[in-house]
């Protein structure tokens, strides 16, 4: 008996080719999507100390869903439960895999910066602050600027000795400051070396204005005693 239907006279090896393409989408669509809840239940595990087995969970969830927009904050916290264990090494890894992987956006920024962490804790100042300086350039970590400026500031005052260089930093910051809790950090550690170098009108301006626009910041107690010293 003869087929008579329309798919039994087509040439299958011509038209599947051009088929096939058409119907991934709708295939693809159909596949389930990663769920906000299961990163939450990966977060749960590392706010309860259990970061064994939230690396375990993070790296199957990331081989499984590596394009979602998950993927790099999930990439992160890989690295991030590394550090609570203490292992820096496969910490490093895991920030050096989210970069390559992932190289724009915030969590990116933060790889960077915790590379630049893990870099000081180790003794290196200079290569944390080339890592600090990479963190800086991520587009989208805006917010990751500031906190890294104040690391490169410190880095230059207490471990290179270099005050002329912590100023420079600082005063990058001094210009247009955006987070409160960085700004009065900043203007502190300013004036404190402007004590150490005999600048003392711009110590007391520094520490005025920390009185006048952060007076309920840590560091206004400290500037207050400084200026009472310097007036007194």
């Amino acid at each position: 008996m003869k087929s008579w239907s329309i798919w039994g006279k087509i040439n299958k090896t011509k038209v599947l080719p051009l088929i096939l393409p058409l119907l991934l989408p709708l295939v693809n669509g159909c596949a389930p999507k990663p769920k906000l809840s299961d990163l939450a239940q990966m977060k749960y595990l590392q706010a309860t100390g259990r970061h064994e087995e939230a690396i375990a969970e993070l790296k199957a969830y990331l081989k499984e869903n590596s394009q979602t927009p998950y993927a790099p904050e999930v990439a992160y916290l890989i690295g991030e439960s590394y550090m609570q264990l203490n292992q820096t090494d496969k910490a490093v890894f895991a920030y050096n895999d989210l970069t390559h992987d992932y190289p724009k956006g915030p969590y990116a920024g933060l790889g960077w910066r915790r590379m630049g962490d893990i870099e000081h804790q180790k003794g290196k100042p200079k290569e944390a602050i080339e890592k600090y300086k990479h963190s800086m350039k991520i587009n989208g970590a805006d917010f990751n600027v500031e906190r890294c400026t104040v690391y490169i500031a410190r880095i230059y005052e207490n471990d290179l000795k270099d005050q002329d260089a912590a100023l420079a930093e600082y005063g990058k910051l001094l210009k247009e400051l955006k987070n409160p809790r960085i700004a009065s950090e900043a203007y502190l550690a300013a004036a404190k070396i402007h004590l150490s170098k005999n600048n003392r009108d711009e110590a007391i301006k520094l520490l005025e204005t920390i009185l006048k626009d952060y007076p309920d910041n840590a560091e206004a107690q400290e500037a207050g005693k400084l200026l009472a010293g310097l007036k007194g």
